[in-house]
């Protein structure tokens, strides 16, 4: 990835750009104005949730339409209190998974990639991702424990973002990951200051993960494609490292932070650095695909890895792993109860889909490009407008994940929805896309 650390080379006129994101809709909830993607029943998710360290799982679904879970937060302060966010809003329990619902009986937020709750102050939360209409949301803020929501969006766009993470020691910083780049607020969310811009040369660099070291927040991590980013000082400076492989997901290890793991996409290994990132070693290899991984935060040898059939587990340190009695294929997305990690929390991601074939997650419109983030896309994949093939090109940095239409986005018309999908050289075909581009 072209990441440039001089932040002043960031352009800082924003084009108009025009996001869609596309994770499973869920074909059993009615149809809403905007993008709706044709999909199976299948691709909608479950939670689960285990109170005897994954020995065994039931399902945490009631009150939960058929969504997909992006993401989940429990409250530390009250760890009976959860929310999870979906592609169609964030939900809520008060009963440690067994019932669910929209907190003041409505749908306030759409696709909600990330949360995040205040950690001396369980009324307010953020959230982080973008909508199904055709635009991002950016950053929203809510102070009455999810019942109303603000933007808190002033230095960026209502663009989607990604993960959105509170400085544990001084809750009024925050920091957020944008496809431009990771942003920083000192004054909760009120302001936005780019630290590291990512959306250089009109290349789209995939932003994938943004963690921090809670024992020493100034040091942060932040993964693009086949690169990985340090800072050490609050997002004031970064070194970055090309990684042998492009990365899915990144975690810190809670009690020992020097211990750092990455899944890497469609992965069939995990990664470790016992050194902050300087060095790595594969500790696992299997056929399987993994999708998520989380560690005991009260016992670091004590690791969980969410794969396309079901979670694995192991007790000392990723020698050994077994397979645990989650109910169903698919596991991802693990969070702990932080006051008795023996509860334990998961989702099926977005469900089973062929590996082999194109996916679109994202579009967004510049002028007269046309991007289209997605999954598998090959070397001679091509975008299709209405059925018409569009001169497409892949993208340097992720060719397999972003491919550009330079002059396909003058045939989107403001007006008029599109249909786009992805078609490989092999001809397989990804899903069918409504694309309505907004200001």
């Amino acid at each position: 990835m072209n990441v440039i650390m001089d932040q002043h080379t960031f352009s800082k006129t924003l084009h108009t750009v025009a996001w869609v994101l596309l994770f499973s809709l869920g074909s059993c909830l009615a149809p809403l104005a905007g993008p709706i993607v044709s999909q199976s029943p299948e691709l909608s998710s479950e939670i689960f949730k285990s109170t005897d360290s994954g020995a065994t799982w039931s399902v945490a679904n009631s009150g939960l339409p058929c969504v997909t879970v992006h993401s989940m937060a429990v409250d530390a302060l009250t760890p009976c209190t959860l929310y999870a966010g979906t592609d169609r809003g964030v939900f809520k329990s008060t009963d440690g998974g067994e019932h669910w619902e929209t907190p003041n009986g409505i749908i306030t937020l759409l696709g909600t990639y990330s949360l995040v709750i205040h950690p001396d102050n369980s009324s307010i939360i953020y959230a982080a991702g973008g909508s199904i209409n055709g635009g991002g949301h950016g950053v929203l803020k809510s102070t009455d424990a999810g019942a109303s929501w603000s933007p808190v969006n002033t230095g960026f766009r209502n663009e989607y973002m990604g993960n959105v993470i509170i400085d544990s020691t001084n809750s009024s910083t925050l920091y957020v990951m944008s496809y431009r780049g990771i942003y920083k607020s000192t004054d909760a969310g009120g302001h936005w200051n780019v630290v590291l811009p990512f959306f250089i040369g009109g290349d789209v660099a995939y932003s994938k993960d943004l963690e921090i070291d809670q024992h020493n927040p100034s040091k942060l991590y932040t993964t693009n494609g086949y690169r990985i980013s340090k800072t050490t000082d609050a997002g004031s400076t970064w070194k970055d490292a090309e990684l042998p492989f492009s990365v899915a997901s990144l975690t810190i290890d809670p009690s020992n932070p020097s211990v750092l793991y990455i899944v890497p996409d469609f992965a069939t290994k995990l990664y470790r650095s016992t050194d902050g990132g300087d060095s790595w070693a594969s500790i696992i290899e299997t056929q399987d695909w993994f999708s998520g991984l989380a560690v005991n935060p009260m016992d670091s040898s004590t690791l969980y890895l969410g794969t396309r059939q079901g979670v694995l587990k192991s007790v000392d340190g990723g020698v050994n792993w077994v397979k645990t009695t989650f109910p169903v294929n698919s596991a991802s997305r693990l969070i702990f109860d932080p006051a008795m990690p023996s509860t334990m929390y998961a989702s099926n991601g977005p469900g089973k889909r062929p590996t082999d074939t194109p996916w679109i997650i994202a579009l967004y419109l510049e002028g007269k490009r046309l991007t289209v983030s997605g999954e598998s896309f090959d070397a001679g994949a091509k975008i299709l407008l209405n059925g018409e093939e569009q001169k497409t090109k892949n993208s340097d940095p992720e060719p397999t994940r972003v491919l550009i239409g330079k002059k396909a986005g003058k045939k989107v018309k403001r007006d008029l929805s599109r249909k786009i999908q992805v078609r490989n050289s092999d001809g397989k075909l990804s899903q069918e896309v409504t694309f309505f581009p907004i200001e």
